[in-house]
């Protein structure tokens, strides 16, 4: 199986990532401001790392991407809780 097959794409890689990925993105983006340099520069490695992953890995095997939730998930908690660790 491609992740170039169409099928595929709409059937096991969009349901699974917008779902289990997305939401996250999409608060850690609107972290950024706010977020620490560490977390800046983690989740600019996550794009490298999303990139390397989209040429080598199967993008149906969310697994292989759970360490950047790692990232993810304290960014999201940061723009859900408006606690942020950087500096105001």
């Amino acid at each position: 199986m491609s992740n170039l097959n169409w099928d595929n794409f709409i059937n096991r890689i969009i349901a699974i990532w917008l779902p289990a990925v997305f939401g996250f993105v999409v608060l850690a983006i609107a972290s950024w401001k706010k977020t620490n340099r560490f977390f800046k520069l983690a989740f600019v490695s996550l794009g490298i790392y999303l990139l390397l992953f989209l040429l080598k890995g199967l993008l149906w095997e969310l697994a292989k991407f759970l360490p950047a939730y790692l990232v993810l998930i304290p960014m999201a908690l940061e723009t859900i809780t408006g606690e942020h660790t950087g500096k105001t």
